[in-house]
């Protein structure tokens, strides 16, 4: 069976339920547990996705790598020792004592464990944690929070982005594949440049939930063997701050209940490996019996929010 697996980086659980994106929604969705994550950072939890693994064994553990063969192991070690509790004094040295210029995006080399893209006929396009396309200096938010102008430069640049993306998705869907990910990083932008602007950002919402219509169109045309597809966020934003859960659907009905991030990874490779949807609901992710579902914060409501407190999350965060 083919699996495609759409992320939309920074989709929000709530703001999909309350609005008619139903393709978005498709036949089940729901959010998804990132608890035991230490920070809700785009590499580290794209990587717990595709690998089923946590941080501490996956070894994506910040928004950069330290590109030096010395200090990226300290990092884990740091890490490691402290049971990831020293995350706080990573998150100092990568800020104010590793150079810029030493570090990097991570990749596929950086992985301590399989991923789903160690599967026959795969195609990871523009993953995080794993072969991100590029992050220009147009793309950065850095001095664009609250510039207005800086603001339409950078939403302009990862529309256009979005849009070679889009086109490269639909030019790999019609080769031999068994699973295909597609990584688009438009919302969360939009999201942390538009934070006191909720009807752009809605905006993208609606242009996403047409992409998945297109898709599904094109899927039709092309694709004779059943096929399931996932739409995946690994947080939502809000008031453009990442909150501490993340979205999925699914096409059809598999009876998933309260996943967390590390679930998807089993769930794909048998899916893979499997013939027909009716033999895989039988081996999807339910919440056991008597089991206590996650504890969600609570979901914070838009309101009107200080740059300089959104500028501060995202030094956090790793993006400025």
């Amino acid at each position: 069976m083919k699996v495609l697996i759409v992320g939309l980086d920074g989709l929000d659980y709530n703001i999909v339920d309350s609005n008619e994106y139903q393709n978005l929604k498709q036949e089940e969705y729901g959010k998804i547990r990132l608890d035991g994550i230490h920070t809700v950072t785009t590499p580290v939890i794209w990587a717990s996705f595709i690998t089923g693994k946590m941080p501490k064994e996956h070894g994506i553990l910040s928004g950069r790598c330290w590109n030096s063969t010395l200090l990226e192991p300290l990092k884990r070690i740091i890490f490691r020792l402290s049971h990831g509790k020293g995350w706080c004094l990573i998150r100092f040295i990568e800020h104010w004592i590793i150079p810029q210029h030493i570090q990097r995006m991570y990749t596929i080399k950086d992985h301590c464990v399989p991923t789903i893209f160690d599967e026959d006929r795969s195609v990871a396009i523009s993953i995080p944690s794993y072969n991100y396309w590029r992050w220009p200096r147009e793309m950065s938010l850095r001095g664009s929070i609250g510039n207005e102008a800086k603001s339409k430069q950078v939403s302009e640049f990862i529309f256009k982005e979005f849009q070679k993306k889009r086109e490269f998705l639909f030019k790999r869907l019609k080769d031999d594949w068994q699973v295909v990910m597609i990584h688009f990083h438009i919302l969360d932008i939009y999201s942390h440049l538009y934070f006191n602007y909720p009807q752009k950002i809605l905006q993208i919402y609606t242009i996403l939930d047409d992409l998945i219509k297109m898709v599904k169109v094109e899927l039709e045309k092309l694709v004779k063997d059943e096929i399931i597809v996932f739409i995946i966020s690994d947080h939502g934003t809000v008031s453009g701050i990442h909150t501490s859960y993340g979205f999925f659907s699914v096409n059809v009905s598999l009876g998933i209940r309260d996943p967390h991030i590390t679930d998807f990874y089993p769930l794909i490779i048998k899916a893979i490996n499997t013939h027909n949807i009716q033999s895989l609901k039988d081996k999807t992710i339910k919440q056991p019996p008597g089991k206590k579902v996650f504890l969600r914060e609570k979901d914070r409501e838009h309101k009107k929010i200080d740059a300089e407190e959104i500028k501060e999350r995202l030094k956090e965060l790793g993006y400025l």
